[in-house]
């Protein structure tokens, strides 16, 4: 009579089959990280339109913008650690606020974005846009596109 298979004891090759597919899971599944890592991204952000950017050690950002379609490139990537915030501070009411995201990678957020009701938040990355599940979205609209918007 066979085992079934619920009560036979695994060999050494199912066991290493197991590590290995354990490994490669964790291998590619993005990391969440923390607001203790600290927000890098921000020291390659460039503001492409009059504003600026407030990057305090509490693990709050702030981009200033001071038109009604301003534009910030993150030439190195996003990758937004949990616990950080992102805050878009758009001198106009329903302005439109677009992030060109850079790097080898999808952006990652992992933390909070902020903005006004009435605004507009655009992600645009040709690799992608991960939210992961410690993200908090708080804005008016969003809009996350796989796509390179710098090249039409």
């Amino acid at each position: 009579m066979t085992q079934s298979r619920r009560n036979r004891e695994s060999g050494p090759i199912e066991r290493g089959i197991a590590r290995v597919l354990v490994i490669t899971m964790l291998a590619t599944t993005p990391g969440i990280g923390s607001a203790d890592d600290g927000f890098d991204s921000v020291d390659d952000a460039v503001m492409l339109t009059p504003g600026r950017i407030e990057d305090n050690d509490d693990g709050h950002t702030t981009i200033y913008s001071d038109v009604d379609n301003g534009v910030t490139d993150w030439q190195g990537g996003l990758n937004q650690p949990a616990g950080h915030v992102l805050e878009f501070d758009l001198a106009i009411d329903g302005a439109t606020h677009t992030n060109l995201i850079g790097g080898d990678e999808a952006g990652h957020l992992n933390g909070t974005i902020l903005s006004g009701p009435h605004d507009t938040n655009v992600l645009a990355s040709p690799h992608g846009i991960f939210i992961g599940s410690t993200a908090i979205i708080n804005v008016g609209h969003l809009l996350a596109a796989g796509a390179d918007l710098t090249n039409p």
